[in-house]
């Protein structure tokens, strides 16, 4: 955290989670032409035009303070030429995050290879310390370290949020990986960071999760402190030591909102995390609910001499809520607003967001920071801000973009003729975080899948492999993760069986904001929704249970989880995609919440029983 503070003496220096009715819904939108001139309406959250538009506002700051005939350096803040690695590792993410959205081409002259090559080009030949790390502070203007700022060395959290940039880089854009790996492993002394201790004391919380994963994604996950930062969520969650706030049963853990959504846009699926994301969602929506005061705590500068920055602490590592650091007016930032709504685009965050740029004064440089709780505007703008707003863009596309269960099974086909699809079910020896065995009644799901997929399509190819073929398990992180190499054999994969025996299950179970989840009570599985607060449970004599078929976008391919709480609840989600054409009432949206009864009380699931939908998330 010693960053932020640096950084904030020196700029200085120079849940309404019910249906939203049309009226409201449509008065949200994104009011500025491309001059920033207020419009009369537009498009909603829910469509590829709203988010591109937030996401070509942002791309200004960049846009006009990124010179790519010159250094192609980043700023950190409009009127400040400087930059760290944490500030480049944004500059990254939003080139790439541009790029995909087509806000800038792919190729040519300052399209998305052309800046990611300026900075790898720099990282080969950058001037380090004598100790071979980098400087903390560098000039925009010449690429050289800043020894006028400072003369210190970068910190664990600046050079870890880099790595993470870097390997996002290096997996939508292998041909940097060998120049990428030089300049990290054999250059610069990033195993002696790795193993440094007592700079690893220096991050904290989420910032320390967030950038831990950096180090691992260049082969030093095994480093004892990296490994232990690794373990920072999973213990939090173990631990006894809670706090509720407003209704909300929140770790004991340092959180505020900008690390957890960079989090979640940049690493792997991670359902322990976006079980985090949802609290903190909910406990800010419960604060203005019962303040009336608008929330989304972040961090960053305030526009004021005295204090310069403020860290606004949702929770903090002793277990105190709420702290705003030093002491002043609490911000509304717009980076912590947008990035939650990518994430659980809901009624909240929607009039947070609507609230905030109708009161901002000046768009041409990309959105400003906030408005703190006296209505102040904090006009200034930096690069967290727009990066995140881009990164949210992104992120949101994906949702926005993804087939929707009423496209089954032609999303799983290439030219609507051809099959391209794997089913995975999970292995019968025990396996994955609960150490829990499959069972072979899940084959028989699969088979009535795969023959309805092979009767509808006359060519291509259905593959069938056991989830441990597909993900990769970190029980001390409590995380799973796909095996790339695997996931190029076709566009669709149908993941069958619960998240407790099917690791790609549990790996989907949240996949972009997905608000239905398994969830045990004393013991005893249950299907809850977020959207409704109900929970959905089954039958000691399985007469009766509850299902989830979701549908998620990774990378251009489609994952569609089927599963129940029981093995009825499984085979009923699977008989759904078999007679797909007798259920196309219950098939709709991007995920649905079923139940399934015995009706003819043969004790076997089948078309003479009764499924009905419970609910549909349809964004």
């Amino acid at each position: 955290m010693n960053r932020i503070i640096t950084i904030s003496t020196l700029f200085m220096a120079t849940f309404l989670l019910s249906s939203l009715s049309a009226t409201f819904y449509n008065s949200l939108v994104i009011p500025y032409n491309q001059s920033g001139d207020l419009l009369e309406s537009g498009p909603t959250d829910s469509s590829k035009e709203y988010w591109l538009n937030l996401a070509k506002i942002a791309w200004r700051y960049y846009d006009t303070t990124v010179d790519c005939s010159g250094t192609g350096l980043p700023r950190a803040g409009y009127g400040w030429r400087y930059f760290t690695q944490w500030d480049l590792g944004h500059y990254i993410l939003s080139v790439i995050s541009a790029g995909k959205l087509e806000i800038i081409p792919v190729e040519g002259y300052c399209g998305t290879r052309y800046r990611l090559r300026l900075i790898v080009e720099w990282l080969k030949s950058v001037e380090l310390t004598q100790n071979n790390q980098m400087y903390l502070w560098y000039r925009q203007l010449d690429g050289k370290p800043a020894k006028e700022l400072s003369d210190k060395e970068t910190n664990v959290s600046d050079f870890g949020y880099l790595l993470v940039a870097l390997a996002v880089m290096k997996k939508f854009y292998p041909e940097f990986a060998g120049d990428i790996d030089y300049a990290i492993l054999t250059r610069i002394n990033t195993i002696a960071m790795a193993e440094d201790e007592e700079a690893w004391r220096q991050p904290s919380g989420l910032f320390k999760y967030l950038v831990a994963h950096g180090f691992k994604y260049f082969g030093l996950g095994d480093k004892k402190p990296v490994a232990s930062a690794l373990k920072t969520l999973k213990e939090a969650y173990d631990s006894d030591r809670k706090v509720i706030t407003y209704g909300v049963e929140l770790p004991v853990l340092s959180i505020t909102t900008e690390p957890l959504v960079l989090a979640v846009f940049t690493l792997d699926n991670d359902p322990l995390l976006m079980d985090l994301a949802l609290k903190v969602y909910i406990a800010q929506q419960r604060r203005y609910e019962y303040e009336g005061k608008y929330t989304a705590f972040s961090e960053g500068n305030t526009g004021l001499d005295n204090p310069s920055y403020v860290y606004e602490w949702i929770v903090t590592g002793g277990g105190q809520t709420w702290v705003v650091s030093p002491l002043t007016t609490p911000i509304i930032f717009f980076k912590a607003a947008i990035g939650l709504h990518a994430i659980f685009p809901r009624n909240y965050t929607r009039e947070v967001i609507s609230f905030l740029i109708s009161k901002f004064s000046d768009l041409k440089n990309g959105f400003q920071l906030g408005i703190d709780e006296n209505g102040r505007l904090v006009d200034y703008w930096v690069d967290s801000t727009n990066a995140i707003t881009l990164m949210a863009a992104e992120y949101a596309m994906r949702r926005v973009q993804a087939p929707r269960l009423e496209q089954y099974p032609y999303l799983c086909t290439i030219n609507n003729t051809e099959l391209s699809a794997t089913i995975v079910i999970g292995d019968t020896n025990p396996h994955g975080l609960y150490g829990w065995r499959a069972y072979t009644v899940d084959v028989i799901g699969s088979i009535w899948v795969g023959y309805s997929l092979g009767k509808n399509f006359q060519q291509g190819d259905l593959y069938t492999y056991l989830d441990t073929h597909l993900t990769q398990v970190d029980p001390e992180s409590w995380r799973v993760l796909f095996s790339q190499q695997r996931l190029d054999i076709a566009k669709c994969f149908i993941s069958i069986g619960g998240p407790a025996v099917n690791t790609m299950s549990y790996m989907l179970e949240r996949a972009m904001g997905a608000p239905f989840y398994l969830k045990w009570i004393n013991g005893r599985p249950y299907i809850e929704s977020n959207l409704t607060g109900a929970s959905y449970g089954f039958s000691d004599d399985f007469s009766w249970d509850h299902g989830i078929i979701s549908i998620s976008n990774h990378d251009g391919r489609y994952f569609i989880s089927v599963w129940g709480l029981t093995h009825q609840g499984t085979q009923a989600a699977s008989l759904l995609l078999k007679r797909h054409d007798l259920y196309q009432q219950i098939l709709q949206g991007l995920a649905i919440i079923f139940k399934w009864k015995d009706e003819n009380l043969n004790g076997v699931v089948d078309v003479e029983d009764k499924i009905t939908l419970e609910e549909a998330w349809t964004n």
